[in-house]
């Protein structure tokens, strides 16, 4: 559960599947004690939690895959590579693919798992500030950056293309009331002229979410799915490798 926490996974709502558990749970049984090879066994973990949620290993078979997986993988840790697990030759997801995901309050994998990547450097409240972790999650609610309305009487985009894991990020029922359906540049304005600290603020809580600032109050819809899908289909390659990501500072609009 530490690890998981550590993943920035925090609870059973927001995880994209199941079946990793139980293979996590016994390979942790045989971690080593020595730094620098925990150090390589939590990559190698770190890199197969995140497959797991970006390819579709399991969504068929998910028991026997699993035990599969573990098989390989026990050796893995140990340092015999002959065998490769089988979940790192699936492929991963590309952009495509990600500007298709669904509404991540659903029980859609890899809308979770793209909606995770929002939280990996704090998901910052837009308006209180405040940090998402595990003990305040559930009391967040799911934010429609471009709200439903907004895009069917301005844009005319609705039903999946309005409700994607790319148009969404968690933050507090408070600050989603304040919010409602106003365009965005609108709420970004009223949290600009309502924060002391100004611009620089909304901007660095917004990139907490992987949302640039620019692209959002531009109101350009698809470009602004296309940044947000770019910025993650690397951070997918990155957290799959085992390596370690959170969003950049200024998250880049498309030209």
């Amino acid at each position: 559960m530490a690890f998981l926490k550590q993943e920035r996974v925090p609870d059973e709502d927001r995880l994209p599947s199941r079946a990793p558990i139980a293979p996590l749970i016994a390979l942790f049984a045989r971690a080593p004690d020595i730094p620098d090879a925990l150090g390589n066994f939590r990559t190698i973990l770190k890199s197969y939690l995140w497959r797991s949620f970006y390819t579709d290993r399991y969504e068929k078979a998910a028991a026997n895959a699993a035990l599969q997986d573990y098989r390989a993988l026990s050796k893995t840790v140990v340092g015999d590579e002959s065998i490769l697990p089988p979940i790192f030759e699936s492929p991963l997801p590309d952009g495509n693919e990600l500007l298709a995901t669904g509404w991540p309050k659903k029980k859609d994998r890899l809308a979770r798992a793209v909606l995770l990547l929002s939280m990996q450097s704090g998901a910052l409240d837009i308006a209180d500030g405040s940090e998402l972790i595990p003990a305040n999650v559930s009391r967040r609610e799911y934010h429609h950056l471009f709200p439903v309305a907004y895009l069917r009487d301005n844009l005319g985009i609705e039903g999946d293309e309005a409700n994607t894991a790319l148009n969404c990020a968690l933050i507090t029922w408070r600050t989603n009331r304040t919010i409602g359906a106003q365009e965005p540049v609108q709420y970004l304005k009223e949290r600009t002229e309502a924060s002391s600290l100004g611009e620089d603020e909304i901007k660095r809580r917004l990139a907490s979410h992987t949302v640039s600032f620019e692209a959002l109050s531009e109101g350009k819809y698809d470009e602004f799915r296309l940044a947000r899908a770019e910025v993650f289909e690397s951070a997918i390659r990155k957290l799959s490798s085992g390596e370690h990501w959170e969003p950049p500072g200024w998250i880049p609009t498309l030209e």
